[in-house]
């Protein structure tokens, strides 16, 4: 499995809206959690994903999710696991809320 996103350890959060796997030949659990101010992960996404016909795996929809944390406080630690067979990766990120459009008046 190869991870085709970067996954930097600061980032905005619109630049983690989506993550690329490829060369991907089993099932991947992903686990998305955030650093409670007590120094422990809160778990707030775990998802089974099946390689395509291409063996890519496409996790989408991930700004929505971490942004809906970033509301009461707009800079937070996130962790980012990919677990398949007895193999695990983690990321890291602290991730600072950001927008993707402009508002107009």
């Amino acid at each position: 499995m190869i991870l085709d996103t970067f996954i930097p350890e600061l980032a905005f959060s619109s630049a983690l809206s989506s993550i690329t796997l490829v060369n991907v030949a089993d099932d991947v659990n992903f686990i998305l959690s955030y650093k409670m101010s007590d120094g422990t992960y809160q778990e707030i996404l775990s998802e089974p994903y099946t390689p395509d016909n291409d063996t890519n795996i496409y996790i989408i929809g991930l700004q929505k999710i971490i942004d809906g944390y970033l509301e009461e406080s707009p800079v937070l630690d996130f962790k980012f696991r990919f677990e398949w067979g007895s193999n695990e990766i983690e990321y890291l990120s602290r991730i600072i809320k950001s927008s993707t459009g402009l508002s107009s008046k």
